[in-house]
């Protein structure tokens, strides 16, 4: 096996783990808040986003907010990343992370908005 081969394969590999990587966190299911601070392991959390006076505050180097999950259960997230530019009219967040030190970490973030095709006065 020539030089031109060996490289060839290394990409490939590296390319082959890099997406069996991001697939794993795509399909881990979403868990409860109580579910996600007990977790030790990155994990995905859907929840309502607090608003309102202070609950959304951003610093030079992240985002921090509350989520809310059906149970009541409410989650400090941090986030460094870029923030998408519908955030601001958010009602469901996800985010992807762990919680460690009393905050949800989050690798990633993802708003859902209300559908701008939706009726109004229609509910969900």
């Amino acid at each position: 096996m020539n030089r031109r081969h060996i490289v060839i394969l290394l990409f490939i590999f590296a390319v082959g783990a890099y997406a069996l990587t991001e697939l794993s966190v795509s399909l881990s299911p979403y868990v409860m808040i109580s579910q996600a601070k007990a977790s030790s392991v990155s994990v995905q959390v859907k929840g309502k986003l607090i608003k309102g006076d202070g609950a959304i505050t951003q610093d030079k180097q992240s985002l921090h907010f509350i989520l809310k999950d059906e149970n009541g259960d409410e989650l400090p997230v941090s986030y460094g990343g870029e923030v998408p530019e519908n955030f601001e009219h958010a009602t469901d967040v996800v985010v992807i992370g762990k919680y460690t030190d009393g905050i949800f970490h989050a690798e990633k973030l993802l708003a859902k908005c209300p559908s701008k095709y939706q009726k109004e006065g229609q509910n969900k």
